[in-house]
Parts: structure tokens; C-alpha cells; sequence
């Protein structure tokens, strides 16, 4: 019974340690693996854990950028823009939008 605890705690404080991590690759912050080493090299001490957690929260929130009307690929549904001829994901040809 002892070992099952001892492994439910590691597991809860291996998830609170990568919290900047899981933030930013939430985010799509394009510098998630960076901050990935630098929470995983410094995560230790204070310090690292809080620049890792306020980098991953700075910049822009790629997740929801805008705020407005979102254009996808229809064969990768990756986020394009409105004017695009072709995926720059998948390579697909695709129609431009009107909106521009």
C-alpha cells in the first residue's frame, strides 16, 4: 500500500514541476521546447520554475490569436491565412477566402 502512495505522490509532483512546460505547449508558444530544458535543467530551484511559468505565459497565445475568424486547412486543419493558395503544413492547394 506504502509503494502505491509513494508513486501517486511522485506522479502529482512530476505534474506540478512541468506546469510551465504543459502550459506552453497549451499555448503554442513557439518556444515550447526551450522552455521544456530550461524547466526540466532548472525546474528545481524557485527561481527557474517561475521564469519557465512566466515565459510560458508571455507572448502571444497562438491557441486563440485574434480573436476573430479562424481559417483552417481542410485537408490538415491547420490554421492558415485567409489569403493562402497552398498549405504551408500539408502542401495542399486550396482556395483563397474573399475576406482578406
Amino acid at each position: 500500500m506504502g509503494g502505491i502512495f509513494m508513486l501517486l505522490i511522485m506522479g502529482v509532483s512530476l505534474f506540478f514541476y512541468f506546469i510551465p512546460a504543459l502550459v506552453a505547449a497549451d499555448r503554442k508558444n513557439p518556444n515550447t521546447t526551450a522552455i521544456f530544458m530550461l524547466n526540466l535543467l532548472l525546474g528545481w530551484s524557485l527561481i527557474g520554475w517561475v521564469v519557465a511559468l512566466v515565459w510560458a505565459c508571455s507572448g502571444e497565445n497562438r491557441k486563440s490569436s485574434g480573436g476573430g475568424i479562424k481559417y483552417s486547412c481542410p485537408y490538415c486543419d491547420e490554421e492558415i491565412r485567409p489569403a493562402a493558395i497552398k498549405c504551408k503544413h500539408c502542401g495542399s492547394e486550396i482556395q483563397p477566402t474573399a475576406a482578406h
